[in-house]
């Protein structure tokens, strides 16, 4: 699961990485070229090669929309921030997928298999979504059928956009069928988790749904992810030592919660609200009690090492699993 993790943090932000590089290119080509520089210069000549393939098509479609070819650096830059945002998407979509079939395929528990299907499903309808957004965007651009990219997408999602279009009208001369696609779709995502919860008892991780007596692995909440490019992008690790049989780790503490749950990640450490007051050791030994909770072990075997007295403690826990620790840090 740590692979995962790494494979994500590395290819997300060399992503990032790529789109912000294309832009700063094309924006420094439009500074240039507002400044009258010399068109045969060294500068001038790369940035033309670099820029030209992602302008050159962007200029056409405003022809054909008779706007001033002039705006185009500024449109190109929308249009990379939305096709690199929606490649990020895929990607991490893709590792968050298997993410949770890893995970459930690990636990041996009744319904595991019920559980890979539902990850299956439920990551083939955000790819499913972002194939249509992919379509929509390239009509709007005016790309022809004749692209074998756009036929590959138009052949992916017309067998739900047909049948749509053929049963709702259009309003005026807008086809509105696939926002209505998008509405189903995100309709039905969210039940997937209750679905397959009824179907499975995972009594080691916590329900999607508390309100019922059964429990999915921490893994599928990953999965929405993908739809929070901030999360994409400043997402971090967190760090875990295993010596002693144990795990050693940080823990960043909110006291005075309303209620004690794992609430993410904080600068390497698990964050984790405490429903206690950080008043004579209330707030450590809710903490040590949430910690054996999780990790289903007893008390006695969580240690906190260091910082008592701050809200950034090192613990350690005896006889502790580094897969147990990977799912909290995938819980939210």
């Amino acid at each position: 699961m740590q692979i995962i993790q790494l494979l994500s943090f590395y290819i997300i932000r060399g992503l990032i990485s790529i789109i912000v590089a294309g832009i700063v290119l094309v924006l420094l080509r439009a500074v240039l070229n507002y400044r009258d520089a010399n068109p045969f210069s060294w500068l001038a000549v790369t940035l033309r090669r670099a820029t030209e393939p992602v302008l050159a098509p962007v200029r056409a479609m405003l022809r054909g929309f008779r706007l001033d070819p002039k705006v185009a650096p500024f449109v190109a830059v929308i249009l990379i921030i939305v096709a690199g945002y929606m490649v990020i998407l895929v990607v991490s979509g893709v590792l968050n997928t298997l993410a949770g079939i890893i995970l459930a395929g690990s636990t041996r528990q009744p319904g595991a298999i019920v559980a890979i299907f539902g990850y299956l499903l439920f990551g083939f309808l955000g790819l499913y979504t972002l194939a249509i957004f992919i379509r929509i965007i390239f009509s709007f651009v005016g790309m022809s059928y004749a692209n074998r990219l756009m036929r590959f997408f138009v052949r992916t999602t017309e067998p739900l956009l047909g049948p749509l279009r053929r049963t709702i009208p259009p309003v005026g001369m807008f086809d509105i069928s696939p926002i209505v696609a998008f509405l189903i779709i995100w309709l039905v995502r969210p039940l997937l988790p209750g679905r397959f919860c009824e179907a499975g008892r995972w009594n080691s991780f916590r329900c999607s749904q508390p309100s019922k007596n059964c429990s999915l692995p921490a893994a599928l909440t990953i999965l929405r992810l993908p739809f929070a490019l901030r999360d994409l992008i400043f997402r971090r690790v967190i760090h875990y030592s295993e010596k002693d049989r144990g795990l050693t780790f940080a823990v960043r503490i909110v006291p005075r919660a309303s209620r004690t749950e794992i609430a993410g990640e904080y600068n390497g450490a698990l964050r984790i609200r405490i429903a206690a007051p950080p008043v004579e050791g209330a707030a450590n030994r809710e903490l040590i009690r949430m910690l054996a909770k999780v990790f289903k072990l007893p008390q006695n075997a969580v240690e906190i090492i260091s910082g008592a007295a701050s809200k950034t403690k090192i613990v350690h826990i005896a006889g502790a699993d580094s897969a147990r620790l990977e799912q909290l840090i995938l819980l939210k």
